[in-house]
């Protein structure tokens, strides 16, 4: 995965390879995540990556929109938040849960 400024590309981290990417945002404290269609939610953070599934939903996550260091997640199966230490749903309207 790479990222482009200042008029150039540079590799942020290697590319997942056993997962397919299909939603990307970057919270304010840097943290890369990414939604995938089989895996569930990966994020890169002090130049590791790590997957978070279980409190998931559902493992495929096609949105993701980050305010801040929240980010909302949205799942064929529901919508939740991760409120920067966790996966929540709390604030997250019960028919969208």
């Amino acid at each position: 995965m790479e990222t482009y400024r200042s008029g150039k590309f540079s590799e942020v981290i290697p590319s997942p390879r056993a997962a397919l990417v299909i939603s990307l945002a970057q919270t304010n404290d840097g943290t890369i995540w990414m939604g995938t269609r089989d895996v569930g939610l990966l994020y890169m953070k002090d130049k590791e990556l790590r997957t978070i599934a279980k409190e998931l939903p559902d493992t495929k996550v096609n949105s993701l929109l980050a305010i801040d260091r929240d980010l909302w997640i949205g799942t064929d199966h529901g919508l939740v938040h991760w409120n920067g230490s966790e996966i929540v749903k709390s604030g997250v309207p019960a028919l969208l849960q």
